[in-house]
C-alpha cells in the first residue's frame, strides 16, 4: 500500500510539474518582448524576429535604433517599403502580395552597434540554392569587431504531406564564418532548403556587431541579397559604394537599407 503511494505521489508531481512548464514557457517569451518593447522596439517588428534573436538583443543589452523592411515580388520588383518607429509601422508604396521580404534593423548596445539582415520568402522560390547576402556599411565611421558575425538559416515543413496538420520549425544552417569580408563589409550564403514536398517557408538572418571610429556620425548601412537562379555558385562582394555580382549571369539583386548613428 506504501509502495502504491508512493508512486501516486511520484506521478502526481510529475503531472503539476509538466503543467507548469507550459505557462513558464509562455511567460518567458513574454517576458523578452516585453523587455524588448521596453527597450523602444516596435511591436510589429518584434513579430517578425526569431526567438534566438530576441534573446541575442537582450543578451547584448541592445536599444532600437531603426529598421526597414523592404518586399519584393516575383520578378524582383520592389512593391513596398516599411518604415518602423515607436508608434508602429508607415507603409509606403504600393500594397500587394510579396514573395520574398528583407528587413534590416540597427540596435545600440552600449557604444556599439549591432546589425540584424533578415530574408524570408513568403512565396518559395523556384531555384533553390545558396543565396549570397551582404551587409555594409562606412568604414570612415565604423570597423567591424572580430568574432562578432553569425548566420542561421531555416524552414517551415509539415509531415506526411501535411495530413496531420502540425508545422514543424527546422534548422538548415548555423554558422559563424562567412564567406568573405573587408574593411567595409561582410558576406555570406542563404542556405535555402532544396526541393522537398513538405517544406512551406524558407527564412533565415545575418548578425554582426560594428564599433564607431568617430562619434556622432550618421551614416547608412546597406544590406544586400542575390538570388541565384542556376546551379552555378555565386560570389558577393563590395568595393567603392557599390556591389558587385560574379559566377553567372542569372540572378536577381535585392537591397534594403537604414540609417545608423556612431
Amino acid at each position: 500500500m506504501k509502495i502504491m503511494r508512493k508512486k501516486l505521489s511520484s506521478l502526481l508531481l510529475a503531472f503539476c510539474f509538466m503543467i507548469s512548464i507550459c505557462p513558464l514557457q509562455a511567460m518567458a517569451s513574454e517576458s523578452i518582448d516585453r523587455q524588448l518593447i521596453n527597450r523602444g522596439y516596435p511591436i510589429e517588428l518584434i513579430k517578425i524576429m526569431e526567438d534566438e534573436q530576441k534573446t541575442d538583443l537582450i543578451a547584448k543589452n541592445c536599444y532600437y535604433e531603426s529598421a526597414k523592411t523592404y518586399s519584393y515580388d516575383e520578378n524582383g520588383e520592389l512593391i513596398n517599403v516599411i518604415n518602423y518607429d515607436e508608434n508602429g509601422i508607415a507603409p509606403l508604396g504600393q500594397i500587394k502580395a510579396s514573395h520574398l521580404v528583407l528587413t534590416i534593423t540597427t540596435n545600440k548596445s552600449g557604444s556599439k552597434t549591432v546589425l540584424q539582415f533578415n530574408y524570408k520568402w513568403k512565396t518559395l522560390p523556384v531555384n533553390r540554392y545558396q543565396d549570397p547576402m551582404s551587409i555594409a556599411w562606412s568604414s570612415s565611421v565604423f570597423k567591424y569587431e572580430s568574432g562578432s558575425f553569425r548566420k542561421v538559416d531555416k524552414y517551415k515543413h509539415v509531415l506526411n504531406g501535411g495530413t496531420n496538420g502540425k508545422v514543424y520549425t527546422a534548422t538548415q544552417s548555423d554558422e559563424t564564418s562567412y564567406a568573405k569580408a573587408s574593411k567595409d563589409y561582410v558576406s555570406w550564403y542563404a542556405d535555402l532548403k532544396g526541393y522537398t514536398s513538405n517544406v512551406i517557408s524558407l527564412y533565415g538572418y545575418g548578425t554582426l556587431t560594428l564599433v564607431p571610429k568617430k562619434k556622432g556620425k550618421s551614416t547608412q548601412v546597406f544590406g544586400h541579397y542575390v538570388h541565384n537562379k542556376t546551379a552555378v555558385s555565386l560570389s558577393l562582394s563590395y568595393s567603392a559604394g557599390s556591389f558587385s555580382v560574379t559566377g553567372n549571369s542569372t540572378f536577381d539583386e535585392l537591397g534594403t537599407d537604414a540609417t545608423l548613428t556612431s
